[in-house]
């Protein structure tokens, strides 16, 4: 991608699929943050995050992402992130940030959880039980 960041969404009746592509660093997080308020369909809305064309995030990241999720919660919704790539999965995990955020295998998964109330992760499981 060059170094660039590419956006993208899906509405759907509840949720909003925002799938990403490129690294999510500092320099990226700000258009994250704008991109994301734009797309969702109100505070209360489902969000689910497709991870799984970046290949780099850093902290900037995950603090937009913490940021992200605690709007959603405060106002009735939620946030999942889904499709983690090695590093990325690494980071989420070192950095404690499943402990808050569901992660799903893949946007699919996470978008049923999303719309049915279910809890957790892929299958129930924490990442730190998904192979890396």
């Amino acid at each position: 991608m060059d170094g660039r960041l590419g956006l993208y969404s899906k509405t759907l009746p509840g949720a909003t699929l925002v799938s990403v592509e490129g690294e999510l660093d500092g320099s990226a997080v700000e258009e994250f943050d704008t991109y994301i308020t734009r797309v969702q369909q109100g505070p209360g809305d489902h969000l689910v995050v497709d991870l799984s064309e970046v290949a780099m995030l850093d902290s900037a990241a995950v603090r937009a992402i913490m940021r992200i999720q605690s709007y959603a919660v405060e106002h009735g919704g939620s946030v999942r992130l889904a499709g983690l790539q090695p590093f990325v999965r690494q980071v989420i995990r070192q950095t404690k940030l499943d402990e808050r955020i569901p992660v799903h295998r893949d946007a699919t998964a996470a978008l049923r959880a999303a719309l049915t109330g279910m809890p957790g992760g892929a299958s129930n499981c924490s990442i730190r039980d998904m192979s890396v």
